[in-house]
């Protein structure tokens, strides 16, 4: 009697697991590569807004280069052995600990975005502004310690 296959075997035997790999590591080393020529060759013609602002659309391409290739994986993996195999739609049950409404994950972004414009459109060098990209991802501890100050705990 054969034995079943573990979760990872089962996911590793998924046809277009292996292209999808082939696909992020070759898309992270062209992002890479990009990034590298342009901060050689191009970035000094322009100014360090107009800089940030290209290395952050090739990061988002990135990001949605691997979104494409990884969720529709996901969503055929989860359907085909997915435990429960459950039902989605209105009714949708959440199950062993997964929040059935995770809106916080968009609504720390939101204010990253906020706050990343806000801390790099106004910085005044460059190391003011890649100290307001720390500060953007940080967000919410300067909003709770400002709340506290503000109610005086």
């Amino acid at each position: 009697m054969p034995r079943e296959k573990s979760d990872e075997e089962k996911a590793m035997s998924v046809p277009g697991f292996g292209l999808r790999i082939g696909l992020s590591i070759v898309s992270f080393f062209a992002l890479m590569v990009f990034l590298i020529l342009w901060l050689f060759f191009y970035a000094g013609s322009f100014g360090i807004l107009q800089n940030l602002a290209v290395v952050l659309a090739a990061i988002v391409a990135f990001i949605g280069v691997m979104a494409g290739a990884w969720v529709s994986w996901g969503i055929r993996y989860e359907q085909k052995y997915g435990k429960g195999k459950k039902k989605w739609g209105k009714k949708a049950a959440c199950v062993e600990g997964i929040r059935c409404h995770a809106t916080g994950g968009c609504v720390y972004f939101l204010g990253f975005l906020g706050a990343l414009i806000y801390y790099v459109t106004t910085a005044p060098d460059f190391g003011t502004a890649l100290l307001g990209v720390i500060k953007a991802l940080l967000w919410p501890a300067f909003l709770v310690y400002g709340v506290l100050l503000f109610i005086g705990a």
